[in-house]
């Protein structure tokens, strides 16, 4: 009976564990995905000051203006639809729906949100 409680508690505490990793992989993965593709433009921090993204003009992601606005939804339909400017009709970003999986978009997601200090 003892050996067999034993053995319940450390499947647990290796659920936990494994539960627990993938949710630290899946915030690697977004840090890595927006190093990749997003901060030559948005910046490691997301405020859009790099070389690209004064030049396209882009916003300051963790401006208070910007970040109240932020929600997981807006996130997600920006990154899988891109940007197009409503004056010139130019894309401003591209999308992003068919290069990402809908983990690395989730993952990715949840970093921008970080970053902003948005609500999630």
């Amino acid at each position: 009976m003892m050996t067999q409680r034993l053995g319940v508690a450390t499947a647990i505490v290796a659920l936990g564990a494994v539960l627990g990793t993938t949710s630290l992989a899946d915030a690697a993965d977004g840090a890595a995905l927006w190093e990749k593709d997003c901060a030559s433009c948005h910046g490691k921090d997301g405020k859009g000051d790099t070389k690209a993204g004064k030049l396209l003009k882009v916003v300051d992601l963790t401006a208070p203006d910007v970040r109240t606005k932020l929600t997981r939804e807006v996130v997600h339909q920006t990154i899988e639809q891109g940007v197009v400017d409503k004056a010139t009709g130019k894309n401003r970003m591209k999308a992003y729906k068919d290069k990402f999986s809908a983990d690395e978009t989730d993952a990715l997601v949840s970093h921008v949100l970080s970053l902003t200090g948005a609500a999630k």
